[in-house]
């Protein structure tokens, strides 16, 4: 299982928030990860809130 730096989740996460908000698929197809790797890290965001 790979490990993405906090870096990583939390720019994953800004393109899915305004300006950009592109949609998860989209956000998947380019960062070339699964769609279930997206909501994780959205997850992962919200409990660090």
């Amino acid at each position: 299982m790979a490990r993405y730096s906090e870096e990583h989740r939390a720019a994953v996460v800004a393109k899915l928030l305004p300006p950009q908000s592109l949609s998860s698929q989209a956000v998947a197809e380019q960062e070339g990860l699964s769609l279930a790797t997206v909501y994780i890290a959205v997850i992962y965001d919200l409990q660090t809130f």
